[in-house]
């Protein structure tokens, strides 16, 4: 029995989001990595740094696909 679910399971699945924030995981965390390492500054800075760009793109994508879908939805026949 469940007591709560979401309304739209669509937006909790795997599909629109996990294959661009996995890209986007392994880039930042590539491009930061060998950025501090040929630098010289602290190892600290990659995870938060990649954590701040992979938090981004989850928002950019979440809102770009919210908004994509209220759209959809209003595209009606008037």
């Amino acid at each position: 029995m469940l007591l709560a679910r979401p309304r739209d399971p669509g937006l909790f699945t795997w599909r629109p989001y996990g294959k661009w924030l996995l890209v986007v995981t392994g880039a930042s965390c590539t491009v930061v990595g060998l950025s501090t390492v040929w630098t010289g500054l602290p190892w600290l800075l990659v995870p938060t740094i990649c954590g701040v760009v992979v938090a981004g793109t989850a928002w950019f994508l979440h809102r770009d696909l919210r908004l994509d879908r209220a759209g959809r939805q209003n595209d009606g026949p008037a």
